[in-house]
């Protein structure tokens, strides 16, 4: 399941910047590719996802999260919402979509119930992701401004993306601290 739906993540988003990726001199998995078959390979690994994620279904919340994933997921790269253009909405899309909603189908899938501590982890893993896409965005500004990709970095400009980003790396610190200790008072170290 989770191979299967973090494929179709990636290849919907190269599916979406084949002509981008292409301006930019990025790496893409579908260049020279039939249009056709990017969407049939994409589209195969979306089934593939759906089909594993049958046995956990009848879990609590489990298919709404898959819902909303799913659309975080294809609304991030694909028109006409293609939130990655949308600043500081589409940064937090991506984040829900890279992080905290595959990690809350994690936990709705395997645990017993959700705790704290899974409440912990997933604040964690948004500010992880928050860090690591605006690393990102601030990498590829310099081409995203050029091909015209209206990213938050684009948008807020570097320096208040890199004030931004400081930020957001020393909440996850912090956050790595607080999820450390809250995990030992739950195991009781």
């Amino acid at each position: 399941f989770s191979t299967a739906m973090t494929g179709y993540g990636y290849f919907v988003n190269d599916l979406a910047d084949q002509v981008v990726a292409h301006q930019q001199g990025k790496p893409n998995a579908f260049h020279g590719m039939a249009r056709g078959a990017a969407w049939a390979i994409t589209g195969g690994f979306l089934l593939a996802g759906l089909l594993c994620a049958l046995p956990f279904l009848a879990r609590p919340g489990f298919a709404a999260a898959l819902a909303g994933w799913v659309f975080c997921s294809s609304a991030y790269s694909l028109p006409p919402l293609r939130w990655k253009e949308r600043g500081a909405l589409g940064l937090a899309v991506t984040v829900a979509a890279q992080q905290v909603l595959p990690m809350l189908l994690l936990f709705l899938g395997l645990a017993p119930v959700l705790d704290w501590g899974a409440g912990l982890f997933l604040i964690y893993a948004g500010l992880r992701g928050l860090s690591s896409d605006l690393g990102h965005q601030l990498r590829d500004a310099a081409g995203d401004a050029r091909t015209g990709t209206q990213t938050f970095a684009v948008r807020a400009g570097k320096r208040l993306a890199e004030m931004v980003y400081a930020l957001s790396l020393e909440l996850e610190r912090m956050a790595t601290a607080v999820f450390i200790l809250g995990s030992s008072c739950l195991s009781g170290r």
